[in-house]
């Protein structure tokens, strides 16, 4: 007498990513992306291929599940009118405002100048406009745009950003 093998055929949808997403943190999500890869390759090892689609499933859902859960939550919770520090970011340009401090000049992918934080005989500064940060090679200054105006300027970040907003050449974009 044979017995017939019925494949387990499990269907996830994305009813079950919001599942997921409602009942699973976005730590949990990724670790069940990650053991799913484990038990994908495992079963592709031993030849089950019902298995092996399973968990391919089952990490796709996590994955939907984790954007679900990203998309719900609030990049930053800012009130009308105030400054946002990630509007501001991305409204002025870190090669631009840095410019208006000091001359650089651009080698490769980077722009190098004198470092405006302290007597600089020689070209110290680092700017990257591709990730938007500067790096002083000489006095070990770092940051953003916006950390750049509080140390140059000595202002809060509050501070720094009204400045930002209200600079001549900056954009109205930072007022939310």
């Amino acid at each position: 007498m044979t017995t017939e093998v019925i494949p387990k055929v499990v269907s996830l949808d994305l009813d079950d990513a919001n599942y997921l997403a409602d009942h699973l943190s976005a730590e949990q999500l990724r670790k069940e992306i990650h053991d799913a890869d484990i038990k994908r390759a495992v079963a592709r090892c031993f030849g089950e291929d019902e298995e092996e689609f399973y968990w391919e499933d089952f990490g796709e859902v996590c994955k939907t599940a984790l954007d679900i859960l990203r998309a719900n939550q609030p990049k930053v919770e800012v009130r009308e009118g105030q400054v946002s520090v990630r509007a501001t970011k991305d409204a002025n340009d870190i090669v631009d405002v840095i410019s208006r401090y000091t001359g650089l000049r651009k080698v490769g992918k980077e722009y190098i100048g004198k470092c405006p934080f302290h007597q600089d005989n020689h070209p110290s500064l680092q700017v990257n406009q591709d990730k938007q940060v500067f790096y002083c090679f000489s006095c070990q200054r770092k940051g953003d745009v916006v950390n750049f105006i509080m140390q140059i300027e000595g202002l809060t970040i509050k501070e720094a950003c009204q400045f930002l907003l209200n600079d001549p050449k900056g954009i109205d974009k930072c007022l939310l």
